[in-house]
């Protein structure tokens, strides 16, 4: 019988997204079950709740067996969703595959941009993958990493689809930094946001900022001598990939009784 471990490093991993929050490692495990040198099946849960993250890995004792599960189950449905399958990126053993994928960043997205939306403007580069990404109730975070096996077809891409407006929005397309999305040889994380009510709590400032997903902590600034607000916070995301959609997203937005707009920025300090 087949159990349910963690994934380890002299195996063969996939990327399994697109779950239903549904989904629990056993059903993932029947959806694998016929395949060859399965070894372990994990959907990925959010530390704090325990929540599906909407995306597994299924691990494999040899290449040509992870392969052959993409080529049978990828677009297959589960749990009433069309599952994408791919060599996971962030665990794969074969280091000649992971220096093939050029992976670039495409952010500020429209919200309503799904996973084919994206393939249709990158078609005639030829993506190995799209993968928009969302947070832990689906919903879009904005912006996406789309795969190429090679640098010629990444630039192609970047020099056409950068810029363009798609719903109201212009695109930035790039080469990705990585999940720390470096600039300036530092790392960025938390935004300053000013123009709070006064009554505003640290909880109320983190639920302004979920949907965007990615918020590690969030602090209303006051004054030590009375504690009251300053009218301005700081919050602190996983990475600068989520600190830069925050200000993309919520400067300027509406807020308050008075519908003053926020003032959201990269944190200076």
């Amino acid at each position: 019988m087949i159990k349910l471990v963690c994934v380890n490093k002299m195996t063969h991993n996939l990327f399994v997204g697109n779950l239903s929050w549904t989904t629990t490692n056993e059903t993932l495990l029947s959806f694998f079950q016929h395949c060859s040198d399965l070894i372990s099946v994990e959907v990925q849960l959010h530390e704090d709740n325990r929540r599906s993250k909407g995306w597994g890995l299924a691990s494999f004792s040899n290449k040509e067996s992870a392969e052959s599960a993409i080529k049978e189950l990828n677009s297959k449905e589960l749990d009433g969703r069309p599952v994408h399958i791919r060599l996971d990126r962030n665990f794969t053993n074969d280091d000649e595959a992971s220096d093939n994928i050029i992976p670039v960043f495409v952010g500020n997205l429209p919200w309503s941009v799904t996973n084919e939306d994206l393939a249709g403007y990158f078609v005639d580069f030829s993506p190995v993958n799209c993968n928009l990404l969302t947070n832990m109730y689906g919903k879009s975070r904005g912006f996406a990493i789309v795969n190429f096996n090679n640098i010629v077809d990444a630039e192609r891409a970047i020099s056409i689809v950068n810029g363009i407006d798609i719903s109201g929005r212009v695109i930035e397309c790039r080469l990705d930094r990585g999940p720390d999305n470096r600039r300036d040889g530092r790392t960025n994380n938390s935004v300053y946001v000013g123009n709070l009510d006064k009554i505003l709590t640290d909880d109320g400032l983190f639920k302004m900022f979920i949907h965007i997903g990615g918020v590690v902590s969030a602090s209303v600034q006051r004054n030590p001598a009375d504690n009251k607000s300053k009218k301005w916070g700081i919050v602190k995301f996983v990475d600068a990939n989520h600190a830069n959609l925050a200000v993309a997203n919520l400067n300027g937005a509406p807020y308050g009784y008075k519908k003053m707009g926020l003032k959201v920025r990269l944190d200076r300090k």
